[in-house]
């Protein structure tokens, strides 16, 4: 249990981090072209979709909701991949694109959190969960407020997520290592995968 814990929080953390890495290249390139936004939002997404994926299957038949970090992860991936494959059609739709991406992540987000049964993992999913919904929606009402405005929604978003997904994976990572340190208490040995 110890091991996949540590697996789990490598995974969480990667996702953090590119979406950290991802908010900072917007915010410090403001200038950025629609071009450029659809291609970094690509690889964001399908580097997102991959982690999630990744690390769902790695749980598959270890736990019995293995299957829910899967969903966004999917929709990620597809996301992703649809705005690096055809970015003259993601150009025209490019706000809605992001903003059913964010809901629709969100929203399965916040199932995942209600599903896990954990407290405070389930806090901060549920955070990033409504944080996605709510960029989502004000991505839907202001569609014409222009391609700056959108930037730096994203850019704050993407921090945001970021920082909720590492701090998710450093409490995720605690619990592991206690975990290991029980398995070891009980039985006087180190507890297997718990390295």
């Amino acid at each position: 249990m110890g091991g996949q814990l540590k697996r789990e929080w490598g995974a969480v953390a990667l996702r953090g981090l590119v979406a950290v890495l991802f908010g900072m290249a917007l915010l410090f390139w403001p200038g950025v072209t629609l071009e450029l936004l659809l291609t970094l939002f690509g690889l964001y997404a399908l580097v997102s979709g991959i982690v999630s994926v990744v690390g769902s299957l790695l749980k598959m038949g270890k736990i019995s909701t293995w299957w829910i970090a899967l969903l966004p992860g999917i929709v990620s991936l597809v996301v992703g991949i649809y705005v690096l494959i055809w970015p003259a059609v993601a150009a025209l739709v490019i706000f809605y694109v992001v903003a059913l991406w964010a809901l629709v992540t969100g929203m399965l987000d916040i199932i995942a959190a209600v599903m896990s049964g954990k407290e405070m993992e389930g806090l901060l999913l549920t955070i990033s969960g409504i944080a996605s919904v709510l960029f989502g929606v004000l991505a839907l009402r202001y569609p014409v407020s222009g391609a700056l405005a959108l930037i730096w929604m994203l850019a704050y978003f993407s921090i945001f997520i970021g920082i909720m997904l590492l701090i998710l994976a450093f409490h995720v990572r605690k619990a592991g290592q206690q975990l290991a340190k029980g398995a070891r208490t009980t039985t006087g040995k180190p507890a297997s995968g718990g390295r």
